[in-house]
């Protein structure tokens, strides 16, 4: 018996922690990710798209089509405009779970059954959506949508001025040149860095204590990009790098070194080797209301539920065949949406071992 699954817990066991008449209300949360995407993310909800939301990118300009003239002179006609069109399909991620119905006495205690299993399935779908932001690939599984790594793996190999969307570092430490040339290619701006914890506490440890390699700590101008202010509302530091706010997340991890260098590979999480990291700068904007006014940012768009801002499409099953109890199913239909390719820009292959460099 105390192997079974007992509808929603895992075992007898876990089904009398939680019904425990005497236990204070709630669950208290001991695995939290720090500063998720869709905190910062417009979200957008897309209705009567069907599977695809589909949108256009200004094409080459031919500003030779612009010329000269002088009083008299005929006119010669020229050709129109060209685009690039761009398709992402809505993707579907889900969690079910089951409530036994030899429990439901404990709906009039002070944890409310169904209330508490389908706070903790929300929650994990949400988690779970943020991981997949980052690390999503439809290239690498075609049940998964082009999260910020695939997005920035489209940005490898281009030239021009905005080939700095997309930089190596090289498997050496973070340099801040490539965060000056990374905001350069990126004339919409950018609204924060984000990247791992471990990378921001070697800009802090250079600010703070070590300086960076090859500079002393009293150089000039050795941090004169760097900022820090105390949130007076959290008490929380906030560091800037060219006026742009560093957010650290924990759904940055570790990567595998080389991998996510073109449409077809994706970015690997760790495996062998030494930990590589990466960092993006992301302008956030929608293009779900039209482009006039808007700046073309990056934004998660959902769609397929029943009412108006409705992340997730709920199912309840009153009864469940073979099993005395009911069922709860939620569901999210989205993905991320690059409305122009020069509002996010990544930085790869960044050892945490290394020195910050200027």
């Amino acid at each position: 018996m105390a192997n079974e699954v007992i509808g929603y817990w895992d075992n007898i066991t876990e089904l009398g922690r939680a019904t425990n008449s005497m236990l204070i209300p709630g669950v208290v949360e001991e695995n939290p990710f720090r500063n998720p995407f869709l905190d910062k993310a417009p979200i957008a909800q897309a209705g009567g798209t069907g599977p695809s939301i589909k949108w256009l990118r200004s094409g080459s300009r031919s500003l030779e089509t612009v010329q000269d003239f002088t009083l008299g002179e005929e006119l010669q006609w020229s050709k129109g405009s060209n685009y690039t069109p761009v398709e992402t399909s809505l993707k579907m991620c889900y969690k079910a779970i089951r409530l036994d119905n030899f429990v439901k006495d404990i709906y009039q205690t002070v944890n409310n059954y169904r209330e508490m299993a389908m706070g903790e399935c929300e929650t994990d779908c949400t988690l779970k959506i943020n991981q997949k932001f980052v690390y999503d690939d439809t290239n690498f599984n075609s049940k998964m949508f082009l999260g910020l790594h695939g997005w920035a793996n489209l940005q490898e190999g281009a030239t021009g001025r905005f080939s700095n969307l997309a930089i190596d570092a090289g498997e050496k430490g973070l340099s801040l040149w490539n965060l000056r040339q990374l905001k350069r290619s990126m004339p919409y701006g950018i609204d924060q860095w984000w990247m791992p914890g471990v990378i921001l506490d070697l800009i802090s440890a250079a600010y703070e204590e070590k300086g960076f390699a090859g500079l002393a700590s009293a150089t000039a101008g050795a941090y004169a990009q760097i900022t820090r202010t105390i949130d007076q509302g959290t008490g929380q530091t906030i560091t800037k790098y060219a006026d742009v706010q560093i957010i650290d997340t924990d759904y940055l991890v570790a990567e595998q070194a080389n991998t996510g260098t073109s449409s077809t590979d994706p970015r690997l999480l760790y495996a062998t080797g030494t930990e590589n990291y990466s960092i993006f700068g992301i302008k956030w904007g929608s293009i779900m209301g039209g482009s006039k006014g808007k700046v073309p940012g990056m934004c998660y768009a959902f769609g397929n539920t029943r009412g108006a801002g409705d992340f997730f499409k709920l199912d309840v099953f009153d009864k469940l065949p073979n099993f005395d109890g009911e069922g709860i199913r939620l569901i999210n239909y989205g993905a991320p949406l690059l409305g122009s390719k020069l509002c996010l820009g990544r930085i790869r292959d960044i050892h945490a071992d290394d020195a910050v460099t200027a």
